[in-house]
């Protein structure tokens, strides 16, 4: 079993220009990696472009094609700018284009403003909190890398018409490399909400995902972080959903949006 800071030690390697790493199927999603991963790979290379005064600041991700076998990525600055630097990252797999990305880099400045409306919702701490999958199955391949606590809305596929769910996720391996990388590969962790409307299996995949960083002071490893997914409008077999992560302490760190393709 491939743990990720394995994964991202393999795919850090760069020859010939190009990062590459074989997908393992303890990430896999159905025939591809699993999103939240193809982001996070995008990330560190996107990532070798930027200085370190330069925090992540927001992504843009679509989830083209199915990324599976031996991957490929390639990774370029689009724009350098005084306090800014915008990065495309591509991940492709033996059958074609499986993810590209976006990333925005900026700098810290002064301002009069800081204030935030994102506050932690009131949920029980993780211990006291039930297993998330215990009534919907195990979920798929990659959720055996992750903890889950459920703690509040709905559990996969259970006809709720509340498509919203709540739950403390963490990495069972703690993590060690980028901490960034291993935000994103957290922050995808939970099925889309739409999910939860719904009474037995069906295919649902994410079609592209907004990614805004709310904290530039990151420590992944094996903490718990809220997830917070929301589907907000499901018709024609689209869903659009919110999401937002706070850590432990009670920080928002990630406001997100994803659009959802639907089976059911």
């Amino acid at each position: 079993m491939t743990n990720f800071d394995q994964m991202i030690g393999e795919f850090s390697k760069v020859e010939a220009g190009k990062h590459s790493v074989l997908a393992p199927e303890n990430w896999s999603q159905g025939r591809t990696l699993y999103g939240g991963m193809s982001a996070a790979l995008c990330y560190v290379a996107a990532e070798a472009l930027a200085s370190p005064e330069l925090p992540i600041r927001s992504a843009l991700v679509s989830f083209i094609g199915p990324a599976g076998g031996q991957l490929t990525a390639e990774s370029e600055v689009l724009r350098r700018g005084r306090s800014t630097l915008i990065a495309e990252a591509g991940l492709n797999s033996e059958s074609g284009i499986g993810t590209r990305a976006t990333f925005a880099f900026g700098a810290g400045r002064e301002s009069r403003i800081d204030q935030s409306k994102l506050r932690l919702p009131e949920v029980s701490q993780p211990d006291a909190c039930p297993d998330f999958w215990s009534a919907a199955g195990q979920g798929p391949n990659f959720a055996k890398n992750f903890e889950y606590r459920l703690a509040g809305g709905a559990r996969p596929r259970s006809g709720s018409d509340a498509t919203e769910m709540l739950a403390w996720v963490r990495h069972k391996v703690p993590v060690r490399s980028s901490q960034i990388a291993g935000l994103l590969a957290l922050a995808d962790s939970l099925p889309p909400a739409a999910i939860t409307a719904f009474e037995e299996p069906a295919p649902i995949s994410t079609l592209s995902w907004s990614i805004e960083f709310l904290q530039t002071d990151i420590d992944v490893q094996d903490n718990w972080y809220l997830c917070q997914s929301r589907a907000e409008h499901t018709a024609e077999g689209y869903s659009s959903q919110a999401m937002y992560l706070w850590d432990s302490s009670g920080r928002p760190v990630i406001a997100a949006r994803q659009t959802v393709v639907i089976f059911y």
